[in-house]
């Protein structure tokens, strides 16, 4: 896929993360927006681990990070975890959180269950 329609895809899908929607109608919403580009959840978190893809190149200046900072609050919310669309969406949200976090100086820590606890 055309690099232009797969950050056009993670635009339209973070927006649907980002929705006053409840999780079965974010999934409802951003299903068809998949299918309709021919990618696959493992396509669209594929694309989301390469720095140098727009998309996030984009999201990290919206939220005033570098791309490295953007990329560790992507590792932190479980990007290499994501198998399933809502895991997809869960995580498009949980970055934006943790890239303000990290930008504010926190550290993020797991714990032995892999709960991300952050200090500063």
């Amino acid at each position: 896929m055309p690099v232009d329609a797969t950050n056009d895809v993670l635009l339209e899908l973070f927006s649907v993360a980002n929705a006053a929607m409840t999780r079965s109608e974010r999934v409802q919403r951003a299903a068809p927006v998949l299918a309709n580009a021919g990618m696959t959840v493992a396509d669209a978190v594929n694309a989301m681990s390469k720095p140098d893809l727009a998309w996030n190149g984009q999201r990290a200046r919206v939220l005033g990070v570098d791309t490295s900072v953007w990329m560790q609050a992507l590792d932190v919310a479980g990007l290499a975890a994501v198998v399933s669309l809502d895991g997809l969406l869960d995580v498009m949200h949980k970055a934006e959180a943790g890239a303000a976090m990290l930008r504010a100086g926190y550290k993020p820590e797991r714990d032995a269950s892999g709960k991300v606890n952050w200090t500063r």
